[in-house]
């Protein structure tokens, strides 16, 4: 049987692959579904044009504004959520979603990775698989909550902050632990959990960049730093380097810990987009001389710490610093 042309609306029926439709009830639902690889096939051929252009048109734009990664930010991360109300009744929420969705869709499923697919095994393929349903299933949604929100129709209503349930916490426990490819885990990815490890990555590298890990004691007993206060010191002083903008780093971690103290998380796109983006914050850039080091993220005057170190120490005067040696480059 000739492979019929696929269309935007197939990811609906997608199989992993072919194999997969076996599993399906009726001969019939076999024959409308494709494979992971063929939808795959299909974006890289029309270079995502089906896709932006349905999504475009859904959100009655012509094209996309011009965004940079941290208007981005700004624009569909809320620190609370009160704000998430409030930006969800704003075109420009739906508008950088859009943008983001097909921006990472074309970062992640290049043609490079289409050839090397071809020879991997499914176990590879059901990773990327998982990753191209669920941003497909949230541009759906995104349309649908811009009908809801912008356009006052309910015809097909929208949640897309799903509760993640601790069992499925558990599982990514499990692939933690075990791995992914593993006799004591599960294979299915849960993308909202890499939500926590956002903001805890962020916690830490801020806390050791300006060498304040907590509060203790006169007796060694140790208390949190609360690391909002940290950033209000941090915005006094604008001669300190950052990869991107503090103001966009307050903003992912703070948005993060809505999920981390409701469990609800948020599009698929956005973890991908924050994990690109907080790289040079994780890693450090390369210098012009060929030299790297990961504290070269955050760079700053030795006059400069030294103040922020006295700030931070000024918090609370009943307690003292718990300090680590600075992760960050002091000139």
């Amino acid at each position: 049987m000739d492979r019929r042309k696929v269309e935007y609306g197939d990811y609906l029926l997608m199989t992993c692959v072919e194999e997969d439709k076996e599993c399906m009830p009726h001969e019939v639902v076999q024959n409308m579904s494709v494979t992971f690889m063929e939808y795959f096939e299909y974006m890289l051929n029309n270079e995502f044009g089906e896709i932006e252009e349905h999504l475009l048109k859904s959100l009655q734009l012509k094209k996309w504004c011009n965004y940079s990664d941290d208007e981005v930010i700004d624009s569909i991360l809320a620190k609370t959520n009160k704000e998430r109300i409030k930006k969800k009744k704003q075109n420009d929420y739906y508008n950088a979603n859009g943008k983001c969705a097909i921006d990472i869709l074309k970062f992640i499923f290049t043609q490079d990775l289409y050839e090397k697919l071809k020879l991997a095994p499914a176990l590879v393929k059901n990773n990327y698989y998982h990753i191209l349903k669920y941003i497909m299933l949230d541009i759906d949604q995104l349309i649908n909550e811009y009908e809801n929100n912008i356009k006052n129709s309910n015809k097909h209503c929208s949640n897309p902050h799903r509760p993640i349930h601790t069992m499925a916490l558990h599982n990514v426990l499990r692939q933690s632990a075990y791995g992914r490819s593993s006799f004591h885990s599960f294979a299915d990815i849960e993308i909202d959990a890499s939500i926590a490890v956002v903001r805890q990555m962020i916690e830490l590298r801020m806390r050791r960049a300006f060498a304040a890990l907590a509060l203790i004691d006169t007796n060694g007993n140790i208390y949190p730093l609360d690391l909002s206060s940290v950033f209000d010191i941090l915005k006094k002083y604008n001669n300190i380097v950052y990869p991107g903008k503090l103001t966009s780093i307050e903003r992912i971690y703070k948005w993060s810990n809505l999920y981390i103290h409701s469990g609800v998380g948020d599009y698929a796109w956005i973890t991908y987009f924050l994990e690109r983006y907080l790289r040079p914050f994780s890693f450090g850039e390369r210098k012009s001389d060929g030299s790297w080091s990961y504290a070269n993220g955050i760079r700053l005057p030795k006059e400069t710490f030294e103040k922020i170190e006295q700030d931070i120490a000024a918090l609370n005067s009943k307690f003292n610093v718990l300090k680590c040696k600075p992760e960050c480059e002091i000139k």
